[in-house]
This record gives structure tokens, C-alpha cells and sequence, in this order.
């Protein structure tokens, strides 16, 4: 098995590549989801993978615009048709999970920065209004994702989220899961 270290070369050197061509390709959403899901996996236990990711890769910008696709798209990718469904909705949540740890274990690579990561903060303020906005209980699950993301965004995102009125949406879907919990 060897030493992490040459673990990492591995993915460093064509492993990771792979999977974010095919991400940057598109594809069905289960094999979408299962390759964000090997990434979050990555960045949650690999510290030198992130920065290999963010930096080098753009991760940032590429999870965004996976998301916004999930939210939005009328469903094609790839010029091929997916509806929105269970499929759509696991990988919504897939990418929310990977970009928490991104977000938990760098806090740095969620907060700002310049150019296409800026841009792509900006687009993930206005989806996660879109989120929070959604009505019934299928997206619930897709909703706690996005509660669970804002836990590691920066405190900037707070006024724009009160300025587009989320904070209701917020304390209704708190008051739901303590609901469902009691």
C-alpha cells in the first residue's frame, strides 16, 4: 500500500484529473454523485488534497456550478436529459457535503478570494436563497444540506441572507427538524 505520501502522488498525478474532467463533462447524476462523493471523502480526511483541489483545480467554482445545475437546470447535461428527482437531489446534497469540508478543514478557500472563486461565492449566496425558498417536503433533505453549509461560510454571508429574507426560512426549517426530532 505504501506511504500516504505516495498515496497522494497518485492522485495528484492523474487520479484527481480524472475524476474533474469527468465532472467538467457531466454525466448521469449518480455518476456525478458518486464522483463528488470520492472528493469529498478526499477532503475530508486529506489536508494536502484540498489545497491541490482549490487552487490548481478550481473546485470551488467547478461544486458550483454542479449545484446550480442541481437547483435550476431544467434538467440537461452533457446533451443528455436528466429530470429533477431523488438522483438531482443526491448529488445537491453530495456537493454540499464536499464543500462543508472544504469549508470546515480551509475556511480561507470559502471566503472571497479574487476572480472565478469570487464570482462562484457570489452565484452560491444567490443559490442558497433559491434553496431556502424551496417549498415541501421533498427538498427538506436538500435544505438541511444547504443549513449544514452555512455553518462554515463566512459571517459576510449573513447580512445578504437577511437582506433576501432567509432568516424566516432559516428559524421555519430549524423549527421543523426539532419538530421531526421531538
Amino acid at each position: 500500500s505504501g506511504p500516504p505520501t505516495s498515496k497522494l502522488t497518485f492522485l495528484t498525478n492523474g487520479g484527481l484529473d480524472s475524476v474533474l474532467h469527468l465532472l467538467r463533462l457531466g454525466g448521469s447524476p449518480p455518476l456525478l454523485h458518486q464522483s463528488v462523493r470520492l472528493l469529498h471523502l478526499l477532503c475530508a480526511t486529506l489536508d494536502a488534497v484540498v489545497p491541490v483541489l482549490v487552487e490548481s483545480n478550481g473546485l470551488v467554482p467547478l461544486l458550483v456550478s454542479l449545484l446550480a445545475w442541481c437547483v435550476r437546470c431544467d434538467g440537461t447535461r452533457g446533451g443528455r436529459t436528466f429530470p429533477k428527482g431523488p438522483a438531482r437531489e443526491d448529488l445537491l446534497v453530495e456537493v454540499c457535503r464536499c464543500m462543508f469540508a472544504v469549508g470546515k478543514r480551509f475556511p480561507r478557500y470559502l471566503e472571497g478570494g479574487t476572480g472565478e472563486r469570487y464570482e462562484a461565492l457570489t452565484q452560491l449566496g444567490v443559490l442558497v436563497v433559491d434553496c431556502l425558498n424551496w417549498e415541501g417536503e421533498r427538498t427538506r433533505r436538500g435544505k438541511g444540506e444547504i443549513v449544514k453549509l452555512l455553518m462554515v461560510m463566512p459571517g459576510s454571508f449573513a447580512p445578504f441572507l437577511a437582506a433576501n429574507g432567509c432568516v424566516g426560512r432559516l428559524i421555519e426549517h430549524m423549527e421543523w427538524g426539532m419538530e421531526r426530532e421531538c
